[in-house]
């Protein structure tokens, strides 16, 4: 401690001598010998002296002058960057009184600068944000490193305010400089992000739409929290962003469709050919599945940088097709081995179905050979057309009750005529609306012919 005060005593002499050496050099500018040199010796030592000691002090003022304007400018600078500084500056005691605030910290709690002074920062903060910060005030004083929080400030029309808060200690330990920034702009998008995030989680369970991103410069994949789901994987059983993600779900399909998988993905992280595809699929768990993949790529400056796409769940889709096929198949048995015709009509009258014993009765060999065909033109005499066609149409606009026993003649492809016994059913849809006619037939030709010659 003594060295160094030593030291400082001796670098104030050297500034002494400096700055009188300097003087002494400007008064033999100025031309100041005084009188004689012989005889007057003492008197012009002595007015020596006195001048240069006022050239001395005369440097000394000019050095300060120049010290404080270099000070006030420092200060001006410093005043303007402290006072409009973009962000809320407190300087706050251990209490958490406000000592001292800049404008954006006024600003930031809505209250003049000059009615700060000694209020409690706790004061402005909501209820529910106290606790934690006077706990974050205790941190600081408690010298504990890097402390920091966020809290919601109460604003004076209702509107919630955000700001993150940090803060260091004097270095007496006596104060804590604060910095404040708000943070609600931040906070609400963070806050909408996180609802737009948990609405598209809740989108995907529902619709069982898992989605992924391959990011082909840093090389991760990212997966959403339903992809994970039909995989039967937890998202716990994978880093962030691993390649890994690839490996574990081409492991869920079969042999030959993991190639198929595969050659696609490559193919559009390569060159950029999308897919879509439809496969078999074993989650983890072992649970049979039925999947829709897609894959896109996505470029910038001509150069692949990332692929995306889905995976659908559509187990349910395929169940339902499959039944939907068992079913026709089914139905299309009844209706082979019915020893009746069976045929439908649209609202049209032209012919939507037509079973193996109606192709057989009008002598064709083929249900393409009647299907789309008009009923009316192609299978009932001219002479019975026209009427049975007007009360065909009352019955599809609802104007009449279709008969549901009746008999009439028809005419074969060779241009013979038959008497057919018919029974009719209205279709509705699903609206209750009538969307045509469903009908079977017996051909009662030879038994009438019979009849006939009984009578006769």
């Amino acid at each position: 401690m003594r060295k160094g005060i030593n030291k400082m005593k001796s670098d104030k002499t050297t500034e002494a001598r400096a700055l009188r050496q300097q003087a002494e050099e400007r008064l033999k500018v100025l031309g100041t010998e005084g009188g004689e040199r012989n005889s007057e010796a003492d008197v012009q030592r002595m007015l020596h002296e006195l001048q240069v000691h006022q050239i001395e002090l005369e440097m000394q003022n000019e050095e300060l002058q120049r010290a404080r304007a270099e000070a006030e400018a420092s200060a001006a600078c410093y005043t303007d960057l402290y006072d409009f500084a973009p962000v809320g500056y407190f300087t706050l005691n251990s209490h958490g009184d406000i000592l001292q605030s800049n404008l954006a910290g006024s600003m930031l709690l809505e209250a003049a600068r000059s009615s700060l002074q000694n209020k409690r920062f706790s004061a402005f903060v909501a209820k529910a944000g106290r606790p934690a910060f006077n706990a974050f005030i205790e941190q600081v004083f408690a010298k504990q490193p890097d402390p920091t929080c966020e809290v919601r400030l109460e604003g004076k029309n209702g509107q919630a305010r955000f700001v993150q808060i940090a803060a260091t200690l004097s270095p007496d330990g006596q104060e804590c400089r604060v910095v404040a920034m708000n943070i609600t702009e931040r906070k609400q998008t963070g806050e909408e992000l996180a609802r737009k995030t948990a609405l598209l989680n809740e989108t995907q369970q529902l619709t069982h739409v898992g989605g992924w991103e391959w990011d082909v410069t840093r090389q991760s994949m990212i997966w959403t929290d339903e992809l994970y789901r039909i995989h039967g994987f937890s998202p716990d059983e994978f880093e962030p962003g691993s390649p890994k993600h690839i490996d574990r779900g081409l492991e869920c399909y079969g042999p030959e469709e993991r190639q198929t998988v595969k050659a696609a993905f490559e193919l559009c992280v390569a060159e950029g050919r999308p897919y879509d595809l439809e496969l078999p699929f074993t989650t983890a768990d072992g649970v049979r599945k039925w999947i829709h993949t897609t894959g896109q790529a996505v470029l910038e400056k001509e150069r692949i940088v990332r692929v995306f796409g889905n995976v659908i769940d559509i187990t349910d889709r395929k169940e339902a097709e499959t039944r939907v096929v068992e079913q026709k198949n089914l139905t299309d048995h009844y209706l082979r081995v019915a020893g009746i015709m069976l045929g439908v009509l649209d609202v049209s009258g032209e012919i939507t179905l037509m079973n193996s014993k109606g192709l057989e009765m009008f002598g064709y060999s083929s249900d393409s050979e009647l299907l789309g065909k008009n009923w009316f033109d192609t299978c009932l005499p001219i002479e019975h057309a026209k009427e049975m066609r007007g009360v065909f149409n009352q019955i599809m606009a609802g104007d009449l009750e279709p008969v549901e026993y009746y008999e009439n003649p028809v005419l074969t492809r060779t241009g013979e005529q038959r008497l057919i016994a018919f029974n009719n059913s209205v279709l509705l849809d699903r609206e209750g609306r009538v969307s045509g006619l469903l009908f079977s037939g017996e051909d009662i030709t030879a038994r009438k012919q019979s009849e006939d010659k009984r009578i006769g």
